[in-house]
């Protein structure tokens, strides 16, 4: 998963400028992707078993509790 960002990154102008300019490290980055994807897979499940109806994805706030920023 890394690379294939990594790749993305570096091809768009405005994401190699953004990625400069926050100095978040690369393993940060990788473990906000991380969450979102295991949030992904989870909502669908939930969806599956019919536990929810419908789902929405957001963002986490860097002051957030359980942050990790």
């Amino acid at each position: 998963m890394r690379t294939i960002i990594d790749k993305e990154i570096l091809l768009n102008k405005n994401l190699t400028k953004l990625y400069k300019d926050s100095g978040m490290l690369k393993l940060s980055r990788n473990n906000a992707i991380n969450d979102c994807l295991k949030a992904y897979n989870v909502a669908f499940s939930n969806l599956a078993a019919k536990n929810i109806k419908f789902f929405k994805i957001r963002h986490k706030r860097q002051s957030h509790h359980l942050s990790s920023i």
